[in-house]
């Protein structure tokens, strides 16, 4: 597939139509946005996303179409890039699809670009962590400077 600027936008892998190998996601700008593996149609495996300058964001592991563990890059005190584990609680709200992966490097935190209030969310996810994740995207929005962006 392909931008309107004849940027490649992905390129996905399938054998007897599934997903099979390694997709690839693009930016616009020609970038890699996303890159995971697929066992018969289910992300298994190592998965990579990138900001739209081409540097690691987030290492996931993958397993049966759900994020199991991984590591992020996030931005120190002092403009240091620092890796460290990803929460419990961002992996279940991701899965849950309740929480997006953020695109851009944030301070001192696992990015995240919003919260997901669409008919893909698993309301139950955000009914028992309501308050972790809460607490947690008032940090996240007090060094980052920006506003809860959700979904309608």
């Amino acid at each position: 597939k392909y931008y309107e600027n004849n940027i490649k936008s992905s390129s996905i892998p399938y054998v007897n139509g599934q997903k099979e190998g390694v997709a690839k996601y693009y930016y616009e700008n020609g970038y890699m946005q996303f890159q995971c593996g697929y066992v018969e149609d289910l992300m298994d495996g190592e998965a990579r996303m990138y900001d739209n300058e081409g540097k690691v964001l987030y290492n996931i592991m993958t397993a049966n179409d759900k994020f199991v563990s991984g590591t992020c890059n996030y931005m120190n005190e002092k403009n240091e890039v620092n890796t460290k584990d990803i929460p419990s609680l961002l992996l279940e709200a991701f899965n849950a699809k309740c929480l997006l992966l953020g695109s851009k490097i944030a301070k001192n935190h696992c990015s995240i670009d919003k919260i997901n209030k669409t008919k893909d969310c698993n309301p139950k996810c955000l009914e028992k962590n309501k308050k972790e994740i809460n607490s947690y995207l008032k940090t996240y929005i007090k060094d980052n400077s920006v506003e809860k962006n959700k979904n309608s």
